[in-house]
């Protein structure tokens, strides 16, 4: 008599054993959106932001600016300032890196992209050993073409530019003299 199990009970067990699969499937924890109110502004690829009550350090995904310190590291750092100072965001997280940090897309109010707007500025690189995406490529050339067209020129380059270290941004902007007559 106890060792027969009913059609009842056999179905729970194979709901419950359902149930502890799927709990232990991974779940792809960077497959977000954060929105929030952004707080601070690290540099000009990092900014944080608000979620809840906690502070969440997001790194702008695909690019790469100056770092403090470095030459435009402080003007880029003013320009996302300018851009993003305590507005509400939504950030579509794609990752998180190995300091981890949540990589994302930021979207700015009205819709626009606060990592290809830096880019177009030209206070960033496309990041290409993380990013696939070929927008921010013809951002960045665009960016440098304006800067050439306008007699000011930023040679944004890494190693070997300028005497760099490696691993180091290096932007150089110099205004071009009028010619003598």
């Amino acid at each position: 008599m106890g060792g027969m199990m009913s059609t009842d009970q056999i179905s729970r067990k194979i709901a419950h054993l359902f149930l502890i699969v799927l709990l232990l499937l991974p779940v792809p924890v960077d497959a977000a959106t954060i929105t929030g109110k952004v707080i601070k502004v690290v540099d000009g690829d990092t900014i944080e932001v608000l979620q809840g009550n906690q502070p969440v350090r997001i790194r702008l995904n695909g690019i790469d600016a100056p770092e403090k310190g470095q030459a435009h590291g402080n003007k880029a750092k003013l320009f996302v300032l300018e851009l993003v100072a305590q507005k509400v965001v939504a950030v579509e997280v794609v990752d998180t890196d190995k300091y981890g940090r949540s990589v994302g897309d930021v979207i700015l109010p009205g819709g626009r992209d606060l990592n290809k707007e830096i880019v177009a500025a030209g206070y960033a690189w496309w990041y290409r050993k993380y990013s696939n995406d070929q927008s921010l490529g013809r951002l960045e050339e665009a960016a440098r073409s304006a800067a050439a067209g306008s007699g000011r020129t930023r040679t944004l380059c890494r190693r070997g530019c300028g005497g760099s270290r490696r691993g180091v941004w290096l932007a150089v902007s110099r205004q071009t003299e009028p010619e003598s007559r």
